[in-house]
């Protein structure tokens, strides 16, 4: 019996002891103008045995959100490896550039739904707009009029980098490709195809959703293919491969008009236009639509059911990410650590607002802070003011005893200000020692059993 089907959980994950980055013995990533001769490293992992789970059941679950994997980055990628396990199925080695692809789009989804929830504005979705400035997150907006039935919808598109050859990797889970989907309601038709495209040698995931204000007919959908196709072959082969495949029914397809459509298609007369406030509910179709792309592998298991996902029972991590993310369309927000700049999700967050990404910038943020405080009032004081006057510039909202002390502690604790008084000893001044004797800094006794060790250092350096 494989051990990974007896550690597998119904959410798809598959719990490891450890991953780490070694060198990618393939090569693969090299081709096509990708990084590297030899390519980016891979993730690997070392998989947790039954009886570790049995006696651990944390290690089972899933703890791990979309955002994670959509927002992974260099510093983070192996602490949430470790968290996911293999994203894509049940390979112990998964490529970087796979988990890239896999944030992208995930990175993607989260910034349309933002725009289709009102969080954010439309403009969030252009090319070098957002935190990374990448592009990832353009989404196209075309209109589409055919010369043959005078009839126009729309088309928006975004597109990812992917390595659509590797066995395993991320395009591997996904369904047979091209992919349709249908979506119907409120007085519109709106049709998803996500298929891979090649050009200049890389392979991207294109995923359209074209929007009609009718249930679509053969003349609606020849034009479509035209339009999401480069050329007539390319619509062909599309089509045949829609219909191979029992991706599409319905009178259009099976009456054959599509083919003979393609040849006489007519002009079509296109026209960029820039995506605004009245796109939210096709945002949230598109992000609907990538949604159900991913969750495909989804089945019923009536004799394995979780708490978390019912009777469902999933084919890899991601698709289980996948299915959470969709439960909470109508939460998603991103909020942007204080302290490092990482986004993190704000879904489902109540109370104070969340303003860092994890405890440990949380901490590093308060002790900067502390420092800033600490080197503002030492200097405050060096410069003559008193600790009295210190104290109600630097702790405004203390009472007077607690911000007093505050800031003698600050000062006791000071090494520099220590060696200014050495020195003051040391050459008979008096100036700085008596300010601190003064204000409390330092008692009298302390500034005596100071002035004599600074004797005994400077006996020794004579002799």
């Amino acid at each position: 019996m494989d051990i990974l089907d007896q550690i597998k959980t119904p959410q798809g994950r598959l719990p490891v002891r450890n991953v780490a980055l070694v060198p990618n013995s393939e090569g693969r990533e090299g081709k096509g103008g990708s990084p590297g001769e030899g390519g980016l490293p891979v993730l690997e992992f070392s998989f947790a045995n039954p009886q570790d789970i049995a006696g651990n059941p944390i290690l089972a679950r899933m703890r791990a959100v979309l955002e994670d994997v959509a927002f992974v980055g260099r510093d983070t990628l192996l602490s949430v490896a470790k968290t996911t396990g293999p994203l894509f199925g049940a390979s112990a080695r998964e490529s970087v550039l796979d988990w890239q692809s896999a944030a992208n789009i995930a990175r993607a989804a989260i910034m349309m739904q933002e725009v289709a929830n009102g969080s954010k504005p439309p403009l969030v979705l252009k090319a070098g707009i957002g935190p990374d400035e990448s592009g990832a997150c353009l989404v196209g907006k075309t209109s589409v009029q055919s010369a043959l039935t005078g009839e126009e919808f729309l088309m928006y598109a975004v597109s990812f980098a992917v390595d659509a050859e590797r066995a395993g990797g991320y395009v591997a889970m996904l369904p047979r490709l091209p992919w349709f989907k249908k979506f119907s309601g409120s007085g519109c038709f709106d049709y998803l195809f996500v298929n891979i495209d090649h050009e200049g040698g890389r392979a991207f995931l294109s995923v359209v959703l074209l929007s009609f204000t009718r249930e679509i007919a053969p003349e609606d959908f020849a034009a479509m293919l035209l339009c999401y196709c480069d050329g007539e072959e390319a619509a062909r082969s599309v089509l045949g491969s829609l219909r191979d495949g029992s991706a599409l029914s319905g009178a259009f397809l099976d009456a054959g008009d599509v083919l003979g459509l393609l040849a006489n298609g007519g002009e079509l007369f296109v026209r960029e236009e820039e995506i605004d406030e009245g796109d939210r509910p096709k945002l949230a179709r598109l992000v609907q639509g990538i949604v159900s792309l991913h969750v495909q592998g989804a089945t019923v298991d009536l004799f394995r059911s979780d708490e978390t996902t019912g009777f469902l029972a999933f084919n890899s991590a991601l698709a289980f990410l996948w299915y959470d993310f969709a439960r909470k369309l109508g939460q998603v927000r991103v909020g942007y650590c204080q302290q490092c700049g990482r986004p993190f999700s704000l879904s489902g967050h109540r109370g104070i607002p969340k303003r860092f990404c994890s405890e440990a910038c949380k901490t590093k943020a308060k002790n900067e802070r502390q420092r800033s405080a600490n080197e503002r009032l030492r200097r405050r004081f060096l410069e003559g003011e008193s600790v009295e006057d210190v104290a109600r510039a630097c702790y405004p909202k203390d009472a007077g005893g607690v911000a007093r002390e505050k800031v003698l502690r600050s000062l006791r604790q000071w090494v520099e200000l220590r060696h200014k008084v050495e020195d003051e000893l040391a050459h008979d001044g008096g100036l700085l020692v008596q300010r601190c004797i003064d204000e409390g800094v330092y008692t009298a006794e302390e500034v005596e059993s100071r002035r004599k060790v600074v004797a005994r250092k400077q006996r020794k350096r004579r002799t």
